[in-house]
């Protein structure tokens, strides 16, 4: 998720423990506005709620979209609730989007660990003093 771009937007109780989840991608440019973004897979709260607090705290719209990435809600990123998102955007953009399908776009992104020579994510790679990028693994062998 990281490699793509996506944030998680996040609620954490008192304690510190988190309790709630949406994933929140930026489609300003797919959707030709200078500040939008998809939230979705939403977890601990619904996700009408959790678009409710980003959306107040941008002094944004909202409106239901329909979401795909590369053509489908399932393999490389499953989309639950059938593709189910909320745009957040100005009113109009919200307006303009409505009932319309989003697609998104996004692919693995891999690279090599250059000690087992392993495809990886490259966000689980590890820079080591020497300026090679390892895995975990590797890393953990020490």
């Amino acid at each position: 998720m990281a490699d793509n771009g996506l944030m998680a937007v996040r609620f954490y109780r008192q304690s510190g423990k988190g309790y709630a989840r949406a994933w929140m991608c930026d489609v300003s440019k797919k959707v030709n506005s200078p500040e939008a973004y998809v939230l979705f897979n939403a977890y601990g709260l619904m996700l009408e709620e959790i678009c409710g607090v980003v959306a107040a705290v941008l002094k944004l719209g909202s409106v239901p979209v329909s979401l795909r990435n590369n053509g489908g809600t399932h393999g490389t990123l499953f989309i639950n609730r059938s593709g189910y998102g909320l745009l957040i955007a100005e009113p109009e953009v919200c307006k303009a989007q409505q009932s319309r399908t989003i697609e998104l776009g996004l692919r693995r992104k891999y690279a090599q660990c250059q000690q087992c020579h392993g495809r990886r994510s490259r966000s689980t790679l590890q820079l080591q003093p020497d300026g090679r990028r390892i895995c975990e693994w590797c890393a953990g062998r020490g």
